[in-house]
């Protein structure tokens, strides 16, 4: 059964004013209580705790150097930061503007519109 909002009380620590915990319906569920309900799926420093199947507590691994948190397929995952490949691309709107790797050309070549769109001549 849901409770209002109005019947939540904040349980505070007497000596430092800290909030310990919240009260409902004259039940007392403390912050510690909650961290015990939790298991710790972490294996390693850097990991992060995601729902997992049914929402329980899963742990994504941390991702490596240049990694950015993405979501892929539904789910947060790491995956590459930028669709960058080589030194000197650019990262241009492609379609609906999603970021789009435009490669360096040769020297010489100077950046322009063509149709709207970025390109080499």
């Amino acid at each position: 059964m849901a409770a209002e909002a109005s019947n939540f009380q904040f349980v505070i620590d007497e000596t430092t004013g800290a909030i310990i915990g919240i009260k409902a319906g004259g039940a007392t569920v403390t912050f510690a209580e909650v961290a015990m309900a939790l298991t710790n799926p972490m294996t390693a420093a850097g990991d992060l705790i995601v729902g997992g199947s049914s929402g329980t507590p899963d742990v994504l691994a941390k991702g490596t150097n240049g990694k950015a948190l993405k979501m892929v397929a539904g789910a947060p995952a790491w995956a590459a930061d930028t669709p960058m490949t080589a030194a000197g691309d650019l990262i241009i709107g492609g379609a609906s503007g999603v970021a789009t790797r435009l490669p360096k050309d040769t020297d010489g070549m100077v950046l322009t519109l063509v149709s709207g769109l970025p390109t080499w001549v």
